[in-house]
């Protein structure tokens, strides 16, 4: 019997230390109690009744194990006493079910023009309640599911689309709201959105252009290739790109002139198409692709954007994106354009405003003297861009959900 007493002892010993850790301390209980219960059972045991004292032993060891081992700190849940009862709340906040929202696109444009969509800018800078659907169609005739739709809808026209019309599309998608883009000269007013900002018609939402969706997917890849690394401005290859097609407006005329007879004095890469074309990665034009393009943009602290058909160009996003800090000039293709005050939302911006392109080449110029201010006119743009996309996406989902 002592033998069983001294062994049981060997396994539990009595010494404590007052820094031990909860782990230790809970150790510790179990060791005791067991001490307590063979210094009384052992001696009154009989041979044949040793093996059941153990037998017992061990069941008290498994219920003191979950007794005292439970630590709610260790679990992923809350616990609250209620009632003498010990309640278990899970901690984490169920999550919301988002919004439903069916954007119909018309046309054989969607993905480039309306890139917000398709390159997920709006889940990027939205509130997260939104789960946009698109469906895509040549025409906007009758559809059974637009008639039957009681969640919110959208029906996205394109400027000049002779497959759909404005009336047939309020006909057969009349739950929807509707939005036009494409109209770079703001011309028409009937739809309840519009992808161009003008002063003209500051009532009605609008929505950014962002980046262009070739664009957007050519950035992507190379930033998988260097592990998403933005260089400061300050340590940049070219102090400035000019990629653009001149036939748009006479300001891009005007300002190759300018970066012939001044540009020599920087760093740059320049490459100016005769002629506008839909599709910078047919090998048949020459424009730069999508690749040479935002590769460009990389490298380059600053980002010429002349006004093209309007002044708001991808250009302007991609070149954020990029963290090339872009170059507006507010001359009389700003000035008188059709869209009036389109780029109104940038003025406030760090980006570099000048007011004739013959202003350019000095101005960079003078910005590249300080390099510290100049990176952080780049992470104060950047944390613009951020605020002014958010803003933009949010007030748009408050229209989209909002009663027709």
């Amino acid at each position: 019997h002592r033998e069983v007493q001294a062994q049981a002892l060997q396994c539990w010993p009595a010494s404590t230390h007052h820094n031990n850790t909860p782990q230790q301390h809970t150790n510790t209980k179990k060791r005791s109690t067991m001490y307590l219960l063979f210094k009384t059972l052992a001696p009154r045991a009989t041979p044949a009744s040793a093996f059941a004292t153990l037998a017992l032993a061990l069941c008290l060891i498994i219920a003191f194990d979950s007794l005292l081992s439970f630590n709610p700190h260790d679990s992923d849940h809350r616990y609250v006493r209620e009632n003498r009862e010990l309640l278990v709340v899970d901690d984490e906040e169920p999550t919301p079910s988002k919004k439903p929202v069916t954007v119909y696109v018309f046309g054989t444009r969607g993905k480039r023009a309306q890139s917000m969509f398709y390159s997920k800018h709006m889940d990027r800078f939205g509130s997260g309640e939104v789960e946009y659907i698109l469906e895509e169609r040549n025409d906007c005739k009758h559809s059974e599911k637009a008639t039957l739709q009681d969640a919110p809808c959208l029906a996205l026209n394109f400027w000049s689309n002779r497959d759909c019309s404005y009336g047939d599309m309020i006909r057969h998608y009349s739950t929807c709201k509707t939005m036009l883009v494409a109209d770079e000269w703001c011309a028409d007013n009937r739809y309840d959105a519009k992808g161009y900002y003008t002063s003209t018609q500051a009532d009605k939402p609008f929505l950014p252009l962002g980046p262009r969706y070739d664009s957007w997917e050519a950035f992507g890849a190379l930033m998988n290739e260097t592990k998403s690394i933005i260089p400061a401005s300050s340590q940049r290859k070219y102090a400035f790109n000019a990629i653009f097609s001149k036939s748009t407006s006479a300001g891009r005329a005007l300002l190759e002139k300018v970066i012939q007879k001044e540009g020599g004095s920087l760093s740059s890469f320049v490459q100016i198409a005769p002629k506008w074309r839909a599709d910078p990665n047919n090998p048949h034009n020459e424009l730069a692709d999508s690749t040479t393009y935002m590769k460009t943009l990389l490298e380059s602290t600053f980002t010429l954007s002349p006004s093209g058909h309007n002044p708001e160009c991808y250009r302007l996003f991609e070149a954020v994106e990029a963290g090339s800090i872009p170059v507006i000039a507010l001359d009389k293709d700003y000035r008188e354009h059709a869209c009036k005050d389109s780029l109104s939302h940038w003025l406030d911006s760090p980006i570099v405003i000048v007011e004739s392109w013959n202003e350019v080449i000095p101005t960079m110029q003078k910005l590249l003297e300080e390099p510290e201010v100049l990176d952080k006119r780049q992470a104060d743009l950047r944390v613009w861009y951020e605020q002014f996309m958010r803003s933009a996406v949010h007030d748009f989902e408050s229209f989209l959900l909002s009663e027709k």
